[in-house]
């Protein structure tokens, strides 16, 4: 579906972020100009995808600091946007941040049209989240799927389908983590609901990494 968000997140993975970066997404050139894929990147390569035309850039994670003054080791939505990054994860398992924090950068980020995917690890986090001014929600449950070998929609499919419910009755849009790996979790994960996809390992870490994140696209 051509609305189906794809976001593959790169972590923080040898072969695909630092000096592995440009060759990486190089090999993803046939995702240039393809708006519902979107490359989830370390700050450390924003100049690097500034310099890339056609692909859609979202940071791993940002900073609630408004603006530009003396937040020393901060890195802002304000200096993403100069390298065309439009938008964030936050919250993902692997960097679980405060509720404060995450108030803060979601009204900062709808003030700049800039997008948040704001993660979630359970039912009573998506419900909480969901009255946020923010687009998207990913729901990644149970911590021990992250980067595993099932999907969530396959090993959870009654708590998908429960997050979309919730994150419909306000408005939002429900993103599926965790195990996803093959073209059936992804049409599963649709099935139940869901508007797209976070994807790390599955892609990232494939023999081919294009063919990978193709298979998986429906």
């Amino acid at each position: 579906m051509a609305d189906t968000l794809y976001i593959v997140n790169l972590k923080h993975y040898r072969n695909a972020v630092g000096r592995s970066f440009r060759s990486f997404m190089e090999s993803m050139g046939r995702f240039r100009h393809v708006e519902n894929v979107v490359f989830a990147i370390p700050h450390v390569n924003f100049p690097d995808a500034h310099a890339m035309d056609g692909f859609r850039f979202f940071a791993q994670d940002i900073d609630p600091p408004s603006g530009f003054g003396a937040y020393t080791g901060s890195v802002s939505m304000d200096v993403a946007m100069e390298y065309g990054i439009s938008g964030t994860l936050l919250n993902h398992s692997e960097r679980r941040v405060s509720d404060e924090r995450i108030a803060s950068v979601v009204q900062r980020a709808a003030s700049l049209s800039f997008d948040v995917v704001l993660c979630a690890r359970d039912a009573e986090e998506v419900r909480r989240f969901s009255s946020l001014n923010c687009r998207y929600i990913a729901y990644e449950p149970p911590p021990e799927l992250i980067g595993g070998n099932i999907s969530v929609s396959t090993a959870r499919p009654e708590v998908i389908r429960q997050a979309v419910e919730i994150a419909r009755a306000s408005g939002k849009s429900l993103l599926v983590g965790a195990g996803i790996k093959s073209r059936g979790d992804v049409e599963k994960s649709i099935d139940l609901g869901a508007s797209g996809i976070l994807v790390a390992s599955g892609v990232v870490l494939a023999n081919s990494p294009p063919d990978a994140l193709s298979s998986l696209i429906v």
